[in-house]
C-alpha cells in the first residue's frame, strides 16, 4: 500500500514535478534533511505547539491524538469525532480509494494540525461535523497551504459524510512574539483541483515510465534531488542549463530539442523560438551560449565588462594591461558578506574586508585579502551592531574619499534596506544606507550579464569552484572546513584553543549532531543553512566552536567573492588589451 498524504499534495502544488511523484510511487530512498530544513521543521512544530496549547487552555474539550501510538491514531480520531470533542489535535485519517487509485494500491491519508466541531448534532455517519484548521509558521497564506487544507477537508468529508467548503489557515502576525491570525479559506476551487489531480494526474504519473521533470533552484529542498540530478546528467537534460525556464524548456522540446548538447547545432526552428522569447531575460542566444560553455568547459564572452566594472578600475595611471607585468596598480575595494537567519529575519554577522584589488597572480594558490572584520550579534543588539557597521563604513569613506563595495547577489543591499526600516531611530540611517547601496557592485549580476560559465546555476557556491577549475587554480575558490572529529580538533587548535577546551568543543558538536540526527560531516558541511544552525546552537550551549565555524565560513565567502572580482578584473584587462578599448581614465585625461 502506498499512502498519499497532505505533505505530498503540498509538494505537488508547490513544485509540480512529475518525477518527484514517480519517485514516491516507486518507493525511492529519500535524502536526509539538511540543517536549514531541520530548523524550519523545528520552528513549525514550535509554532504549532504554541497555538494548540492556547486552544487547550481556552476550550472545554480538547484531545491531542498525536500523543497516542501511531497504529491507534485513526481509530482514536474517529472515536473522538463520535464523542463530539470540540477540538482534536493531529487527527489521522486513512480513506481507501476506488477506481484507478485502488488498482494502483494508493490510499489517501492525512494528519491535519487541528479540527474543530461545527455541528451540534451527530450526522447520519454517527460522527459530528468538523472543519480543518492548518497552523503555518509563515506570514501569509500560500496556494500550497490551501491545497493541503483542501486535502484534509476532503478526507474529513469522506469519513463524516458532511462536506464543507471552508476551512482556516492560522498564520503568524509579524512581531517579536508569536501572534496568531486565523484566515478563513474558501475551498471550492482548491478542492476541485485536488480531486482532479487525484483522479486524473496521479494515476497517469504513477504509471508513466518516463515522467516529465526539471531541475531548478526550487529543487534544492527536494528529497530526491540527488537521484534526479544523476538521471539528468545521464540524459543531458535541458534543465541542467542555468537560466532555462520551464516554459522555455517545453518550447525547445516541442521543437525537437531533447538534450542540451543539441543546442550547439543551429536549427531553422530556433528563429521562431527566438521571436517567441523576445523580452525574456534569458534569450535563446544566451541559452545556447550556456550550452556551449558547458560543452567546452570554458568561459564565453557575452558582453563587455567595462560598464559594470568601471567602479573597480584604478583611479590613477592608465591601468593598461602589460604582458608579463607582475602587478597592475589597483584600487582599494571592500568586500561584504552578511550572515542572516531567514527564519527569524535577523542579521547575525557582518563580515567585510578592504584591500587593493588588482590584476595580480596568486601566490601559492592563495587569495590576497587582508584579515576581515567579523562582528557577531551574540552580546550586542542587532541595532547596535548595524549602527557600528554604518559607522565603520563612514570612517572608511572619509579615509578613502569614496567607497566601492563588492558583494555577490542582492542579499546584502536588500538586507541593508530592511535594517534601515527596522532601525529607523539611527541618525540619518536612510540616507547613509542609500549612499552605501549606491556604492555596491553586484558581481552576480555582472557575471550573468557578461560571461557564460559551465555551471548549473550562478550561485557563488558553483561559480567560485568553477573558476578554480577552468583557470587551473589561478582564480576561484573552494570552501574548506573540518569534516570529522580529528579535523575539527585540529581546526579548533588552530584558533588558539587549548587541548582540553578543543576536545570539549568537539564533544559539544557531536552531541548537537546527535540531537539533530545529523552525522558530524553533515553538521560541519559549510553552507548558509549550517551557519544558521551553528548560530542557533551558540545560544543553546555558548560553546566557542560555533562562533569559530561561522567566522571561518564567512571568511570563505569573502575569499570566494574576492576571487570572482579578481577574475572579472583579469577578464576586463584582457578585454581592454585585445579589443583596443581605451581605459576610461585615459579618455578622461
Amino acid at each position: 500500500m502506498r499512502y498519499w498524504g497532505g505533505g505530498h499534495i503540498r509538494q505537488w502544488t508547490e513544485h509540480q514535478c512529475e518525477k518527484q511523484v514517480r519517485y514516491w510511487y516507486d518507493g525511492a530512498e529519500k535524502a536526509r534533511f539538511k540543517p536549514l530544513e531541520l530548523l524550519l521543521f523545528a520552528r513549525g512544530r514550535e509554532v504549532e505547539r504554541a497555538y494548540l496549547d492556547n486552544v487547550a487552555k481556552e476550550s472545554t474539550s480538547f484531545l491531542d491524538i498525536h500523543d497516542l501510538p501511531r497504529r491507534a491514531q485513526v481509530d482514536a480520531t474517529l472515536k473522538a469525532m463520535a464523542d463530539g470533542i470540540d477540538f482534536i489535535g493531529h487527527p489521522l485519517f486513512a480513506v481507501r480509494q476506488a477506481g484507478k487509485l485502488a488498482e494502483l494500491g494508493i490510499q489517501l491519508t492525512g494528519e491535519a494540525d487541528l479540527i474543530r466541531r461545527v455541528t451540534t448534532r451527530r450526522l447520519p455517519s454517527g460522527l459530528f461535523g468538523y472543519e480543518v484548521v492548518e497552523i503555518k509558521s509563515s506570514f501569509s497564506v500560500h496556494p500550497y497551504h490551501e491545497a493541503q487544507l483542501a486535502h484534509y477537508t476532503t478526507l474529513v468529508g469522506g469519513v463524516t459524510g458532511h462536506e464543507l467548503e471552508y476551512g482556516a489557515v492560522v498564520i503568524l502576525a509579524k512581531g517579536p512574539e508569536y501572534d496568531f491570525v486565523e484566515v478563513p479559506v474558501d475551498l471550492q476551487r482548491p478542492m476541485s483541483e485536488v480531486v482532479r489531480f487525484l483522479q486524473d494526474d496521479l494515476p497517469r504519473i504513477a504509471t508513466d515510465p518516463k515522467p516529465d521533470f526539471h531541475l531548478q533552484s526550487m529543487c534544492g529542498q527536494c528529497a530526491y534531488r540527488q537521484q534526479c540530478e544523476t538521471d539528468a546528467v545521464e540524459e543531458a537534460h535541458l534543465s541542467l542549463l542555468a537560466g532555462l525556464r520551464k516554459r522555455q524548456r517545453a518550447d525547445l522540446m516541442d521543437a525537437g530539442v531533447q538534450t542540451w548538447p543539441e543546442l550547439a547545432v543551429p536549427r531553422p526552428e530556433f528563429t521562431k523560438i527566438e521571436q517567441g522569447w523576445q523580452g525574456a531575460t534569458w534569450t535563446l542566444e544566451r541559452i545556447r551560449q550556456q550550452a556551449m560553455a558547458q560543452a567546452y568547459e570554458t568561459s564565453l564572452d557575452r558582453a563587455s565588462l567595462l560598464e559594470p566594472l568601471r567602479a573597480l578600475l584604478p583611479q590613477s595611471g592608465s591601468g593598461r594591461a602589460v604582458v608579463g607585468e607582475a602587478r597592475i596598480p589597483g584600487r582599494v575595494v571592500g568586500v561584504l558578506d552578511l550572515e542572516g537567519d531567514p527564519l527569524q529575519g535577523n542579521i547575525y554577522l557582518y563580515g567585510y574586508s578592504f584591500d587593493v584589488l588588482s590584476r595580480a597572480p596568486r601566490a601559492d594558490g592563495h587569495i590576497a585579502l587582508e584579515a576581515p572584520v567579523q562582528r557577531m550579534s551574540i552580546d550586542v543588539s542587532e541595532a547596535d551592531l548595524f549602527e557600528e557597521f554604518l559607522d565603520a563604513m563612514d570612517a572608511r569613506r572619509r579615509e578613502l574619499g569614496e567607497l566601492v563595495i563588492i558583494h555577490y547577489g542582492n542579499y546584502e543591499p536588500s538586507q541593508l534596506k530592511t535594517l534601515a526600516r527596522r532601525h529607523s531611530h539611527i541618525k540619518d540611517v536612510a540616507e547613509r544606507v542609500a549612499q552605501l547601496r549606491g556604492e555596491c557592485v553586484d558581481l552576480l549580476a555582472t557575471v550573468k550579464y557578461a560571461r557564460a560559465l559551465p555551471v548549473r546555476s550562478y550561485s557563488l557556491k558553483e561559480v567560485a569552484p568553477c573558476l578554480a577549475r577552468i583557470t587551473q587554480g589561478r582564480h576561484g575558490h573552494v570552501w574548506g572546513g573540518p569534516t570529522d572529529r580529528s579535523a575539527l580538533y585540529q581546526f579548533l587548535r588552530s584558533t588558539g584553543m587549548g587541548f582540553t577546551e578543543a576536545k570539549h568543543n568537539v564533544d559539544v558538536v557531536q552531541r548537537s549532531a546527535d540531537h539533530w540526527d545529523l552525522s558530524l560531516a553533515e553538521i560541519l558541511k559549510p553552507s548558509a543553512g549550517s551557519s544558521v544552525l551553528w548560530y542557533r546552537e551558540q545560544f543553546n550551549n555558548a560553546a566557542p566552536v560555533w562562533g569559530a565555524l561561522i567566522r571561518a565560513y564567512n571568511h570563505d565567502d569573502l575569499l570566494a567573492t574576492w576571487a570572482v572580482a579578481s577574475w572579472l578584473l583579469d577578464q576586463l584587462y584582457l578585454e581592454i588589451q585585445t579589443t583596443n578599448v581605451q581605459h576610461p581614465m585615459e579618455v578622461a585625461g
